[in-house]
């Protein structure tokens, strides 16, 4: 009996360290744990307002607008009950160009997602997320399926998507059908794209960071 809770006291301790290691890892791109923050930037469908404005189609183009801004206020409300792993802020895909080229430019939807001007990003380390209906993007940033889902892109300050194995993407749609979720889990979903990413790191993508030379301090027990 005390070999059994010996072993069992010396497996806890293995866990706990590699958790602890694995928090304590850099892996080469912004530590959004650490002094970071997500921009949000939400889509408006003001463009294609426009364009059924242009051919006379006022309502649809107020319909698809509308529908955009229940989709993101639903986004925010959700944000903000739900997603703890770091500050996430939220701007119109209008304006997100601007304040990555001034990070003092200030145009952030408050809760009510009205642009408050007070609001401002104090964080250094920073991603971009989006709503997307894209292609799932493969292992050398081609992509690797025709199968188009709804996801939530993570990106770099280039607007790119973050180089594979980073956690590029958090699919929203279902698995069986691709049928779209309610946007109220979104947040979660997320949130555990990011806890699996920084805290429990699957071997194989400590070892492809390893050989890819971004797994800093990692050795091989």
């Amino acid at each position: 009996m005390n070999r059994k809770i010996g072993i069992y006291i010396l497996f806890l301790f293995c866990v706990i360290r590699s958790i602890s290691f694995a928090q304590s890892t850099f892996r080469n791109h912004p530590d959004i744990k650490k002094d970071g923050a997500i921009i949000f930037y939400l889509k408006t469908d003001s463009m294609r307002g426009a364009i059924l404005r242009k051919y006379g189609d006022t309502v649809n183009a107020e319909r698809f607008e509308r529908n955009a801004r229940e989709l993101n206020q639903r986004l925010i409300n959700s944000f903000r009950k739900d997603f703890t792993f770091c500050p996430v802020y939220f701007i119109s895909a209008t304006q997100v160009d601007k304040f990555i080229k001034n990070k003092n430019y200030r145009a952030f939807y408050n809760d009510s997602m009205v642009v408050d001007t007070s609001i401002y990003v104090k964080e250094k380390n920073l991603i971009y997320a989006s709503l997307d209906y894209e292609y799932i993007i493969g292992k050398n940033g081609g992509y690797r399926s025709i199968t188009p889902i709804d996801m939530i892109s993570l990106k770099d300050s280039t607007l790119t998507p973050l180089p594979y194995p980073f956690p590029y993407y958090t699919q929203v749609s279902t698995e069986i059908f691709l049928i779209p979720r309610k946007a109220e889990v979104y947040p979660k979903l997320l949130q555990n794209t990011l806890e699996i990413w920084y805290y429990y790191p699957s071997k194989r993508t400590v070892r492809i960071l390893t050989k890819m030379g971004l797994w800093e301090g990692y050795t091989n027990p």
